[in-house]
């Protein structure tokens, strides 16, 4: 029980890091009624299309243009990428924060209804996991998130839409390397153990080769992701390719962090 109501705590400090971190805590019934849970999400390719097809809905009305001009695999990897950078914020900046990593089934993370920003989440933990030093963060988000919860819905995605597990995995390491440098920027005192943790999880396990995390200055703890794939957001009509994409020249990239450094 306290590891439960220390779990709660952790994820109600995530919230002061950003909407990105922001989760809802033991929701209403009507809530549990209404929302999709994240395994049904996994289970039901047709609950995965018709989100995918909100997405594009949507990515299509913020570019004042019809859904048929947005890619449908580019809005499916987007959807995807979205959802893990949900489910994976709150849990690490919790951690980062409180020292417990919330543990949360997938049939206990409800998910709203599409809408532009963040998807909307409500959960009710089910229990926690102590852990401070970097190795022991990133294990534990690999137990608990990842392996049960990003996983299947890496391989639903690939199923579903066609999409390349390289590209998958990839936005996955996006939106964990994200997660970290949010927490960075709102909690500057965290940089060094959210950089640490990030480190560890692309050297081990699924993370492996996806992306090189780098810090151009030793002296200041600062990280950049530059990732082996693309996400496909350069797709879309008048987007440009994303600031760890693997599209940037070595040139491109290293103005962009001096550019960085020097905010």
């Amino acid at each position: 029980m306290h590891l439960i109501r220390e779990a709660r705590e952790s994820l109600g400090a995530a919230r002061a890091l950003g909407p990105f971190f922001a989760v809802d805590v033991d929701p209403p019934q009507d809530v549990w009624d209404r929302w999709q849970s994240a395994d049904v999400l996994v289970a039901h390719p047709e609950v995965l299309r018709s989100r995918a097809e909100a997405t594009r809905s949507l990515l299509a009305s913020a570019s004042g243009l019809g859904a048929e001009a947005v890619d449908a695999r580019t809005a499916a990897s987007l959807t995807g990428l979205g959802l893990v950078a949900r489910f994976v914020s709150p849990l690490l900046g919790g951690a980062l924060l409180t020292g417990v990593l919330p543990v949360i089934a997938p049939s206990r993370w409800l998910i709203g209804p599409p809408r532009p920003g963040p998807v909307r989440l409500s959960t009710r933990p089910s229990g926690g996991r102590r852990c401070t030093a970097p190795g022991d963060v990133a294990a534990a988000l690999e137990e608990h998130c990842i392996d049960p919860l990003v996983r299947p819905l890496v391989e639903a995605m690939g199923r579903t839409f066609r999409l390349s597990l390289t590209v998958l995995w990839g936005n996955v390491t996006s939106a964990v390397a994200g997660a970290a440098r949010m927490c960075m920027q709102a909690r500057p005192d965290l940089a060094q153990q959210a950089g640490a943790t990030v480190d560890v999880l692309l050297r081990t396990g699924p993370l492996t080769g996806t992306g090189a995390w780098v810090q151009p200055d030793l002296s200041r703890p600062r990280w950049f992701l530059a990732r082996r794939s693309c996400c496909l957001l350069y797709r879309l009509p008048g987007a440009a390719p994303c600031g760890d994409c693997v599209l940037l020249t070595p040139g491109v990239r290293r103005q962009q962090w001096a550019a960085e450094l020097r905010d």
